[in-house]
């Protein structure tokens, strides 16, 4: 059970396996099915990352990275130009109240995203 958490089990997908290591009357198809489903759940991860980087990839390679004052990342980010990058579904993972308003400001318009940055600048000033 210890190589569990290396292999990025949960901590409920562990109690499961211990749940079937000390029940007798399990069968190894039983333990296969949890392993399985935590391969399909990596496979869907990876997938959403490659996606992710194909996007990064393409700003990426719009930006002159000079010392100009134009971003061409930042205008395809605002325009929303990379909707076919995105993943299909986005994974779920635990957000912080930081990344929360980030997200919900990544979902408005552009203007909205900067009232939020300014928002965000005077907040961190303030402390």
């Amino acid at each position: 059970m210890r190589q569990s958490r290396h292999l990025g089990l949960s901590v409920a997908q562990i109690a499961e396996l211990i749940g079937l290591w000390s029940d007798s009357q399990r069968t190894s198809r039983e333990v296969k099915a949890v392993a399985q489903r935590h391969l399909a759940d990596l496979e869907e991860k990876r997938r959403e990352i490659e996606q992710m980087m194909d996007g990064l990839s393409v700003l990426v390679k719009a930006c002159h990275g000079n010392d100009q004052p134009h971003c061409a990342i930042l205008d395809k980010l605002s325009r929303g130009s990379l909707a076919q990058h995105q993943p299909q579904q986005k994974p779920q993972l635990k957000k912080s109240r930081v990344q929360a308003e980030v997200t919900s400001a990544s979902t408005s318009s552009p203007i909205d995203l900067m009232a939020w940055m300014r928002g965000v600048h005077v907040h961190h000033d303030a402390h």
